[in-house]
């Protein structure tokens, strides 16, 4: 009796460890599987603009650094931006991207904020602007709307008040948004579109109605720089 007794325990020991191995083999399968996943979502892709700078992000130190240029100049921009996958919450790109460029520069977007810290769906962007050449400085500005043509458009901290900036020739006008936008969250989260027709430029924002509802209309602005 006493023997069958032992011989039970060390089953049910046996058992009870091989389960517990398999939970460790299903526990690691998933965090591999996770990485892997966060390693394909996290890669960023090289490019060629359409006028010819090459686009490059260099893997450094768990994050990315990015290099321009052409045959005349080669730059690299010393920050490291990151990228990270969390199974909870999501994608937490902050690597800038390439969204537009002029004769002289390339713009780029990057998120600002986003609506939670556990939440990384982007709420208000950046812009950082790269110039192509070896000696002017990269530029930032905050609350990024669009980039039309040369028009570099961005908001302020100062709610309805919107900026354009002709970055060929480096001159700035401001606008103000009359009737104002509605107050959600962030400076510029009520402008639905950007548009240019002619020497004005269109914004389509949401205001608020004579009854206090939700009202969509457009502005027109004319451009003077």
């Amino acid at each position: 009796m006493r023997y069958f007794v032992i011989i039970l325990f060390l089953v049910i020991v046996c058992g009870c460890n091989d389960i517990s191995t398999n939970q460790k083999r299903e526990s690691s399968a998933q965090v591999s599987k996770d990485d892997s996943l966060g390693q394909e979502m996290c890669r960023q892709k090289d490019t060629i603009t359409p006028l010819g700078t090459m686009i490059k992000y260099i893997s450094f130190k768990g994050g990315y650094k990015i290099a321009w240029g052409d045959r005349n100049y080669q730059r690299i921009f010393d920050t490291l931006y990151t990228c990270e996958y969390i199974p909870l919450s999501g994608l937490w790109d902050d690597v800038p991207k390439y969204y537009s460029e002029t004769k002289n520069y390339l713009v780029f977007n990057n998120v600002l904020c986003t609506s939670s810290g556990g939440n990384p769906a982007p709420l208000e962007y950046y812009v950082i602007v790269f110039p192509k050449n070896v000696k002017d400085a990269v530029f930032e500005e905050d609350y990024f709307i669009n980039c039309i043509g040369n028009y570099l458009i961005f908001g302020d901290d100062y709610k309805d008040i919107i900026h354009v900036r002709n970055l060929e020739t480096g001159q700035q006008q401001t606008l103000e948004l009359k009737p104002k936008s509605m107050f959600i969250r962030t400076p510029t989260l009520a402008i639905d579109s950007t548009f240019i027709e002619g020497d004005f430029l269109n914004i389509k924002y949401e205001t608020w109605s004579a009854g206090d509802s939700a009202l969509a209309i457009t502005r027109s602005f004319r451009i003077e720089i």
